[in-house]
């Protein structure tokens, strides 16, 4: 308790030590008082720039040095490594994934502008891969190498309690980009989904919509809808929702897949119920595939069924369509990776100077942009589904 950093302790005990006022003791004495790994005493009392450590093993570790009256400067040179002044940022994928995934991924917003923030500050980025039933093991190697890892970026799907737990007792600097992930005690920055469904809720009923549905996985984006229709004062029942399944692989395959299953799905529950006059998509590609079924109907989007889609794919897309016709919720994923990036240095950089590091979530909000696929709410509606009469009702 007499030092306030290690630093403190190093220049007042360590000459002490020289001059032959302290009896030094060795690292390995150091570690088995401890009740710590040679290697931890080494890297912590060289000032490790990349050592992760709790503070209460850090805090024993001193302490025990302190008692012990410094360190043998014939069992360790007690220089400090220099700064690092650049990191390596490591985002892991599942190697059972396909290709097409790293692929893709590397061609979003989000990746481009977390790289390119990563790389303005002299840092590097890198894909790695993990075999599924060694993930943890996988990761816990890559954070303790000093020379490969200095922090992680984590995508939608990956986090759980025990690699949360992980994270916090090693100190990683580490980011996490799903809304889903604030439930851990881990720094997350995503986009807030409730925002822009919550205008689209009521745009639809400014409009005069009162049955609005949902087509999309039953999970995430679908408990926004629940959640911004009830704050409406809205009906919702299982009646207006059209479930659409994708396993983990064929969600790994690309968004391009969503339309193929959202159009089959929605196909198959549009026979059998009785449609809503207004439909929030899970995102743009389901959203296409619910077009296609209308369209073979003879429905309209925007005259006969109001869809909103969610990501705004028209105008983010490269080159951006010239005549963009789908009212959707804008997604700013090239927001997520800038200040995905940013936080990340911050942290790393607090971590250079022994600062703590507090958990963050920063929610950056959706909003609503209207095109032409809403519309009025039509005073009633009918078509041929399936060989029988499926009714579009307020």
């Amino acid at each position: 308790n007499l030092f306030k950093s290690y630093t403190d302790f190093i220049e007042v005990v360590h000459p002490l030590c020289e001059s032959g006022f302290l009896t030094m003791a060795t690292m390995t004495e150091i570690a088995k008082e401890a009740g710590v790994s040679l290697s931890l005493v080494s890297r912590l009392l060289r000032k490790d720039p990349t050592l992760r450590v709790s503070d209460d093993t850090r805090g024993r570790v001193l302490e025990t040095t302190e008692r012990l009256g410094g360190i043998n400067k014939t069992s360790a040179r007690m220089t400090a490594r220099p700064p690092r002044k650049t990191f390596h940022v490591v985002v892991p994928f599942n190697r059972s994934f396909p290709n097409t995934v790293t692929v893709e991924f590397a061609q979003t917003p989000m990746w481009r502008h977390f790289e390119a923030e990563i790389r303005q500050c002299g840092g590097q980025v890198s894909m790695a891969f993990f075999d599924p039933e060694r993930r943890i093991e996988t990761l816990r190697e890559w954070i303790e190498s000093s020379d490969y890892c200095d922090g992680l970026m984590f995508l939608s799907s990956m986090m759980d309690t025990e690699l949360a737990d992980l994270l916090q007792k090693t100190s990683t600097p580490h980011i996490c980009t799903s809304f889903m992930d604030q439930k851990f005690r881990v720094n997350v920055v995503a986009v807030s989904p409730y925002a822009g469904m919550s205008q689209a809720i009521e745009h639809l009923q400014s409009l005069g919509h009162r049955r609005i549905g949902y087509v999309g996985p039953l999970r995430y984006r679908f408990s926004t809808y629940c959640s911004a229709a009830f704050s409406a004062g809205l009906r919702v029942d299982e009646s207006l929702f059209c479930p659409v399944y994708l396993d983990e692989q064929r969600h790994a395959r690309g968004l391009d897949d969503w339309a193929g299953v959202s159009e089959r799905a929605f196909e198959k529950w549009a026979a059998t119920s009785e449609l809503p006059t207004a439909i929030c998509c899970h995102n743009d590609h389901t959203a296409q595939g619910v077009i296609a079924v209308m369209r073979r109907m003879g429905l309209e989007p925007g005259r006969d069924i109001s869809i909103v889609g969610f990501d705004n794919i028209e105008q983010r897309q490269s080159p951006p369509a010239i005549d963009p016709f789908l009212t959707t919720i804008d997604n700013p994923v090239d927001q997520v990776g800038r200040r995905s990036a940013q936080r990340l240095i911050e942290m790393w950089r607090h971590q250079q100077f022994g600062s703590e590091n507090m958990v963050i979530h920063e929610q950056i909000p959706t909003r609503l942009v209207v095109r032409r696929s809403t519309g009025p709410c039509p005073v009633s509606a009918s078509s041929i589904a399936g060989g029988s009469r499926t009714r579009l009702s307020r």
